[in-house]
């Protein structure tokens, strides 16, 4: 089965100033159809912290656990298999999500299941804010 481009999706979220690592916040939200995230940025966080991408179901909660302690890990898929480092990228200079800079991609592509969203997470205890912006295009059966 291929897809057609459809609807181009640009949405950015980010963590608050302070919080712990097992909490994951939704930067991103497929909508009726699967998402092909084609770009996107990040930057800010605090300077000796690292960041991490994953992929959680529709169900999921902004700001809820994403490991074990919430009786089950939610998360799905972690996006990047290295870390997103917040320094040395400021918003006025902002680092590319999809170039291994600090920050290594596991696939070419990412494909975000229909309604899944992208949260990210901390390593560590975090004292702040942390923002990624991701363009994608919705993938629709010709």
């Amino acid at each position: 089965m291929y897809y057609c481009y459809g609807q181009i999706r640009s949405q950015n979220g980010s963590s608050p100033a302070a919080f712990d690592p097992v909490i994951g916040y939704t930067v991103f939200t497929a909508g009726e159809n699967p998402v092909e995230i084609v770009a996107g940025s990040y930057y800010g966080g605090q300077s000796d912290k690292y960041f991490h991408l994953g992929i959680v179901p529709p169900a999921f909660t902004s700001g809820d656990f994403i490991d074990g302690n919430s009786g089950y890990s939610q998360i799905a898929r972690i996006l990047n298999t290295g870390s997103a480092a917040s320094t040395p990228f400021t918003e006025n200079l902002q680092g590319n999500i999809m170039e291994a800079e600090r920050l290594y991609s596991s696939n070419t592509k990412w494909i975000i299941p229909a309604y899944h969203q992208v949260v990210i997470s901390s390593q560590e205890v975090t004292n702040a804010v942390f923002t990624v912006n991701l363009l994608g295009m919705d993938l629709i059966k010709p």
